[in-house]
């Protein structure tokens, strides 16, 4: 027993990155790196019509630390974008963008494992906080807030339980605040070497101006490696909320090649957007490739289509990354990158409008 309270006491003080007692083997490391990156955006405003481009020179330094012990691993990060816009100088500004991150995982007994997590971005571009529905929101400052935990339990050697609840707020200047908590309860079970099962449920609740909404979802799951060098996981089941009966689908596919990985996804659920009041219901399919050209130089290529439902209307956003890194040194890499994405149909004005969107990204990374 005593053990065990040491170990929870010292995974609480891990979360300050604080150092392990006299006679653990630990280590502590700081990562810095700059980047110095050149983008061009032909529509900075997201608009359907008269799109404006400009050329944007941005410097972002980044601060990452880790720490490693026996008893707990954890890690953070501070970055920030300062930007300079060519043609729209009233836009440059010294904190465009924020980033603050931090991950604590640990043994709590020999049993129960440990997991917090928590982040803080602050942005000017809403739309890249819209990851799964990749929706556009023009140009405001955008905040998000978000913490997370899980606690395993192994019950036996093949059989494990989780608790993992979550908290999302997002604020948009000008709109009203959403919040997104989250209970899950989880058992995962392994059948074989080579295959895995799990089920569970997860309680959601959605708040905004005006009102609430809560769903129950639950969900089988199965995870099987196909071979030595591709892996399936499926995930589905019903979800009962204030809306509806739905149902929620995970289907994920990934192949190792040689020199290279190819990934297919297929997703249905429910999610957020920054200014978008309640939950919307979004189906989406997604592919990665990535493949090691030559020994420095990695390509990626990454296709996707989402289809997003919300009150009063229906958007379907087309979207397709380039992306090549060429590693230089052990210490500097260039990038470069062109995301392109096409909006058809959205919330208020954008409803029956088309809006496309071409960045192009080089860059310049040095840091450990």
């Amino acid at each position: 027993m005593i053990r065990a309270r040491r170990r929870l006491a010292l995974w609480g003080l891990g979360a300050a990155l604080l150092p392990a007692p006299a006679g653990a083997q630990s280590a502590f490391d700081l990562d810095p790196s700059l980047t110095l990156m050149q983008v061009y955006d032909d529509n900075l405003f997201a608009q359907p019509q008269a799109e404006q481009s400009d050329f944007i020179l941005r410097l972002s330094p980044r601060l990452g630390a880790r720490y490693r012990s026996r008893a707990l691993t954890a890690r953070a990060h501070y970055t920030i974008d300062a930007e300079r816009y060519l043609e729209h100088p009233e836009l440059s500004a010294a904190l465009a963008r924020q980033e603050a991150a931090f991950e604590v995982r640990g043994p709590a007994t020999r049993r129960v494992d440990l997991a917090l997590a928590g982040s803080w971005t602050r942005t000017r571009t809403p739309a890249e906080l819209n990851v799964i529905s990749g929706l556009e929101a023009g140009r405001a400052q955008a905040r998000r807030l978000q913490a997370a935990g899980e606690m395993t339990v192994r019950l036996g050697t093949r059989t494990s339980a989780t608790f993992a609840p979550a908290l999302t707020r997002d604020e948009l200047d000008g709109r009203a605040a959403t919040d997104e908590a989250a209970m899950g309860l989880g058992l995962q079970r392994r059948l074989a070497a080579a295959s895995t099962s799990r089920l569970d449920y997860k309680w959601r609740r959605f708040s905004f101006d005006g009102g609430a909404e809560h769903s129950h979802v639950l969900t089988a799951g199965w995870t099987r490696r196909l071979g030595t060098a591709s892996q399936l996981d499926v995930q589905a089941g019903p979800r009962l909320g204030s809306t509806g009966l739905g149902a929620e689908v995970s289907l994920g596919w990934r192949r190792r090649l040689r020199r290279g990985e190819l990934a297919l996804t297929y997703l249905r659920t429910q999610s957020t957007a920054l200014g978008q009041p309640g939950p919307l219901d979004v189906d989406g399919v997604a592919a990665t490739f990535s493949r090691q050209v030559a020994r420095p130089l990695r390509l990626a290529i990454g296709p996707s289509a989402f289809r997003t439902a919300g009150d009063g209307f229906d958007a379907l956003v087309y979207r397709l990354g380039l992306d090549l890194a060429l590693k230089l040194t052990r210490r500097l890499t260039l990038l470069g990158s062109h995301q392109f994405s096409l909006q058809r149909g959205g919330p208020g004005t954008l409803a029956g409008e088309d809006v496309s969107h071409n960045a192009v990204l080089f860059s310049i990374v040095t840091g450990s």
